[in-house]
Parts: C-alpha cells; sequence; structure tokens
C-alpha cells in the first residue's frame, strides 16, 4: 500500500515524463533546492503538482504549497482540479 492510499488520498495516475517530473523536482526539493516545472500546454502541469504535493507530504510532511499562476481563470482552473485530485 502507497503512502497517500494509507493517507486516505487517491493515486494519481501519471504518464511516464510525468512521473519522471515529479521525482525530478521531489529530488531537488529533497536535496534542499529549488524547482520549476516548466511543461507545454495540455501536458499536465496540475496532475505533476498535485502528485508532487502528495509526495512532499508523505515523505517531507509538508503542510502548505504555492503554487503561482498568471490569470484569475487559471487559480480557479488549478483549484477545481487540485480539489479533485486531492479530496480533504
Amino acid at each position: 500500500m502507497t503512502a497517500a492510499r494509507r493517507a486516505g488520498r487517491p493515486e494519481i495516475s501519471l504518464r511516464d515524463y510525468q512521473q519522471g517530473a515529479v521525482q525530478a523536482l521531489f529530488r531537488a526539493r529533497r536535496d534542499g533546492g529549488r524547482a520549476q516545472a516548466h511543461m507545454a500546454c495540455g501536458t499536465g502541469k496540475t496532475r505533476v503538482g498535485c502528485a508532487l504535493a502528495s509526495m512532499l507530504a508523505d515523505k517531507m510532511r509538508a503542510r502548505a504549497f504555492l503554487v503561482l499562476v498568471p490569470s484569475l481563470a487559471l487559480v480557479r482552473q488549478a483549484w477545481a482540479e487540485w480539489r479533485a485530485l486531492l479530496p480533504g
């Protein structure tokens, strides 16, 4: 059983390139660095962010996340997807 399942969160299905992005971003954060995800439109940046947040919460006990977007429309879109992917 994965940490997400134990915590009552659903697994987030990712494509191979998205999983690679999550792993690279996690390693950067785990090693004390910072990271940004630069991905083309429609490639799943929000899913990657949700999966990363779940991993950081499980493995590093992170409790707060900062997500920057350039418009209010994207705030609404991101918020809706985060709530769907990470209920509770």
